[in-house]
């Protein structure tokens, strides 16, 4: 139990110690404001979809924000690796603002929309 225990610590220790340095002095110097808001918007389209059509509402809210953090990683995650295949730089960070993003439109939905 210990040993996934600890797969899950440093699963989640990249996410976690990646806030400040997205959320620093550099957030719209680096572009990440983008990634945020642009996520934040689609999240708040994804997340009402699946309320309504996938009954997204009868479950925890843990499990709703996760999902909500799964759709802006994966939806970053596809952005920054077609760029790369272009020839632009990896930003593991940009991935990360866009699920922080959409992290947040889920938080929003389940407080005040939903």
């Amino acid at each position: 139990m210990f040993d996934s225990l600890k797969g899950l610590w440093n699963a989640l220790t990249p996410v976690i110690t990646s806030i400040p340095k997205v959320f620093s002095k550099n957030f719209i110097k680096e572009r990440f404001h983008l990634h945020f808001f642009i996520t934040l918007v689609l999240g708040l389209a994804f997340i009402r979809l699946l309320f309504l059509y996938c009954y997204l509402g009868d479950t925890t809210w843990w499990f709703q924000i996760i999902i909500g953090y799964m759709f802006g990683y994966a939806i970053n995650f596809v952005r920054e690796g077609y760029y790369f295949k272009q020839g632009a730089p990896w930003s593991q960070l940009d991935v990360y603002a866009g699920a922080y993003g959409s992290t947040l439109a889920t938080i929003i939905y389940i407080l005040w929309i939903n």
